[in-house]
């Protein structure tokens, strides 16, 4: 075939495929033409219809749910809002410790780093001993501003929420507050009306109920409300004999003058904690004994008791939009009583033991009273804190010291008697206390603070 003939059959099979696509294109331009043509013909065949068309109404959406983030402190001591505090804070509000199933203040401070639970051995320090940034916490535990420092391990029934500061914190708190403070923050009466109540169980028998009821007093009383929160708990632990945690909690309020400038509450804790405790199992070539997991080297007549009773009164006054009062005056009372079985050393089929025993009588009464002052100078805002605190705190210390009875350590007798003991110590403790301090934060424009102050004790 020759060059021309090729070219030829190419020109015409180009113009065959040319009429092919335009073929399909009008095919398909006739198609959408008909298509909408019927829609307008189904659309003009019918009347419009006006009642189609009509406005909704106004949608309005509440957020009904408690949010984890507080915009500030209850502490007095602190009354600009947490973003313009020059210290870390954590605050752990009571809705997050409900949703992890938290029943004390340690399960509340797993939340908040930098915070390590030590055992509270050696001498009085038993219950809640906490580091903070590695620094003894002993005493910078405190319930509404106020100093907390009985050795009993803390239920959460009633807290609001936990604050924790970090850093230095003596110009207001005074002795310690090294690493911080830890601020049990308590429920307090509110104007609406809530009642509620968790019952919980688990395996090990663990059975735990609380309740929470908060009543406005109103038509007795105007700006009056009580509320009372209840707990009793019982725990013991998975397949480990005889131990076991008893506690029981009260601790009413009742609150005048709710909503106006002068408020005045008025509450009492109580707290009953009633143990069989647990020392776990011997060490030997510095590892656990290896041996039956439900052995109880303990005896059945061991205890750890303790009564808390810790009655508050606080008045809250505002003289206007410049100065707030605020004045906290506390009782608190700690007795524990606790006699442990503890396994030493490990002899050829014998366990030697130890039973030491204490009791321990701690008590606070504190006055606070706390002014701030918000103010303008020379074009510079002002928050001042200024205040007063006396205090007086004992601690009554008795310990008794005692060995045995031994025991088989396959087979252990925890029905035994325990031995003969001794004193080992009597001690009697009073402390007098009086603090004064003052701060101001100082505004210098919308971006930089200066914050000073100073305490004498």
């Amino acid at each position: 075939m020759s060059r021309q003939e090729k070219r030829a059959k190419e020109r015409k099979l180009r113009k065959a495929l040319r009429k092919i696509s335009l073929a399909a294109g009008e095919g398909v331009g006739r198609a959408v033409a008909f298509s909408l043509a019927l829609a307008s013909r189904a659309v003009a065949g019918e009347p419009e219809k006006k009642e189609d068309t009509f406005n909704l109404p106004p949608v309005v959406v509440q957020d009904q749910g408690a949010s984890y983030v507080a915009p500030e402190s209850t502490l007095s001591k602190f009354p600009v809002p947490l973003q313009d505090t020059p210290q870390s804070v954590t605050i752990v509000p009571e809705k997050l410790i409900q949703e992890q199933a938290g029943t004390t203040l340690r399960d509340a401070l797993r939340n908040v780093p930098g915070i390590t639970a030590t055992a509270g051995e050696g001498g009085g320090n038993q219950g809640d001993v906490f580091t903070i940034r590695g620094f003894n916490a002993r005493n910078d535990t405190f319930i509404d501003g106020v100093r907390d420092s009985g050795s009993y391990f803390r239920d959460s029934f009633n807290f609001e929420s936990v604050e924790v500061l970090k850093g230095p914190s003596s110009t207001f708190f005074g002795r310690g507050s090294t690493g911080g403070i830890i601020n049990q923050v308590s429920k307090a009466p509110r104007l609406d009306a809530n009642y509620s109540g968790i019952l919980s169980g688990g395996m090990g028998q663990f059975w735990r109920g609380t309740m929470d009821v908060n009543q406005p007093l109103t038509q007795v009383l105007p700006n009056a409300a009580l509320r009372l929160n209840l707990m009793a708990h019982r725990d013991n632990v998975v397949e480990r004999d005889v131990f076991e945690v008893r506690r029981l909690g009260f601790a009413p309020s009742i609150a005048f003058g709710l909503g106006t400038p002068t408020q005045v509450t008025i509450s009492y804790l109580m707290q009953h904690e009633d143990n069989i405790p647990d020392y776990g199992f011997p060490y030997i070539n510095g590892a656990p004994l290896r041996t039956d997991r439900s052995n109880f080297y303990g005896l059945t007549r061991d205890k750890e008791e303790t009564w808390v009773n810790i009655g508050t009164a606080r008045l809250d006054h505002r003289f206007n939009d410049m100065f707030n009062l605020r004045n906290t005056l506390r009782f608190s009372h700690v007795d524990r009583d606790s006699a442990v079985t503890n396994p030493t050393a490990v002899l050829p089929d014998t366990l030697n033991r130890s039973r030491p025993q204490r009791d321990a009588q701690e008590s606070i009464l504190d006055n606070q009273t706390d002014l701030t002052a918000k103010f303008d100078t020379f074009g510079f805002g002002h928050t001042a804190t200024t205040g007063i605190e006396l205090s007086r705190e004992t601690f009554d210390f008795l310990r008794w010291a005692s060995n045995g009875p031994n025991t088989t350590i396959s087979n252990p007798n925890h029905h035994q008697l325990p031995a003969t003991k001794t004193l080992a110590q009597n001690s009697d403790t009073t402390s007098t206390g009086f603090g004064i301090y003052v701060a101001d934060q100082i505004r210098l424009n919308h971006y930089f603070d200066i914050v000073g102050g100073a305490r004498w004790d």
